[in-house]
């Protein structure tokens, strides 16, 4: 009670049935405070009184599954708190909490939750999966190895033939498109993949690490993976080229090449008209993440990304390369069809 001359605390007698007494306490206003596992509840009464009924709000259960930065599954270890308080229950009553997420003792991944009813979020980390470096290293590992076997026999279309297959073959494995915004102390990215096809923006602000998968239309998902299958199999034709010799290979190695190059680019100004307005540009756009607070604004710069241009290099490596198939090709055609 505030009317005490030295606070202190009353323990209540329970009944074993929900009820607890207490006995010979003053006229005046007390503070009633129950602890329910990590929940602290207080509530003002009078005394005299006779019975006082104390309700807590329902407890809820929080779903939290963690992702990296391509969208897919990350393992890693939960922590929430609640007014710099751990909570080690399962079940939570509704209330702002703090969510994060660690893996191997590093914080990946930071948040503020409201816990209103039953919730699942998904927590998207600042954690890269292995996968593109590893493929990466290996594509050009294999291509040292093919050059330095051929070394004696080296010739310039050779060198462009291995440098095509190396730069389609990686440009599936990195972002197609991106967008970097920045406002105040907050930083935010957005990419474009194609394997797995789909958008992931990640932000970061003080004491926030976290984005979202975007949500995109089932066309998305099939363009980006049909690019990505088209580019892999331009690789391939080179490399039966490279073990058939057949000269009708490269032409139309680079044909399907141009054309993953070609679809993704109509098929990403299209999705910008709603993104951004545009394939590439500057300006403000507006960025909406769970769990940060803000109104979304940023000043952003979005453009191609590094798949996309290995893909724009490799489609050249390939025309310099086999110049004069693509051109004996070309004059088969023009001698066959008048109107070509």
């Amino acid at each position: 009670s505030s009317q005490m001359d030295t606070p202190m605390l009353l323990q209540a007698d329970s009944d074993g049935d929900g009820r607890y007494h207490y006995t010979g306490l003053p006229a005046g206003p007390y503070t009633l405070r129950i602890r329910y596992k990590s929940y602290l509840h207080e509530q003002q009464i009078d005394v005299p009184a006779g019975t006082v009924q104390v309700t807590f709000p329902a407890a809820y259960t929080l779903d939290i599954a963690c992702r990296n930065r391509r969208g897919l599954p990350q393992p890693c270890s939960i922590s929430i708190t609640r007014q710099g308080r751990p909570v080690e229950t399962g079940r939570l009553p509704p209330g702002r909490y703090h969510v994060t997420a660690s893996d191997n003792g590093d914080v990946i991944g930071e948040r503020d939750i409201y816990v209103t009813g039953d919730t699942a979020i998904i927590m998207v980390t600042s954690r890269q999966p292995l996968y593109p470096l590893a493929g990466t290293l290996a594509v050009i590992l294999a291509a040292g190895i093919a050059l330095y076997f051929m070394r004696r026999r080296l010739t310039l279309q050779r060198v462009l033939l291995v440098a095509a297959m190396a730069l389609l073959l990686m440009s599936p494995l990195h972002a197609w498109w991106q967008l970097d915004g920045s406002q105040g102390n907050t930083d935010v990215a957005s990419h474009v993949y194609l394997l797995p096809a789909g958008m992931v923006t990640v932000g970061t602000a003080p004491g926030y690490t976290g984005g979202s998968v975007a949500d995109l239309p089932g066309l998305f998902y099939t363009m980006g993976t049909a690019v990505a299958g088209l580019v892999i199999f331009a690789a391939g034709l080179l490399a039966a080229y490279w073990l058939y010799r057949r000269t009708w290979l490269p032409p139309l190695a680079l044909g399907v090449a141009v054309a993953a190059v070609v679809a993704f680019t109509m098929g990403m100004s299209l999705a910008s008209e709603v993104l951004t307005g545009d394939l590439w540009g500057t300006g403000t756009v507006a960025i909406s993440l769970p769990g940060l607070d803000g109104d979304g604004s940023l000043n952003a710069s979005w453009n191609p990304a590094l798949g996309f241009w290995l893909a724009v290099l490799g489609t050249a490596s390939l025309v310099m390369a086999f110049h004069g198939h693509i051109t004996a090709m070309l004059g088969w055609l023009r001698r066959r069809i008048p109107t070509f």
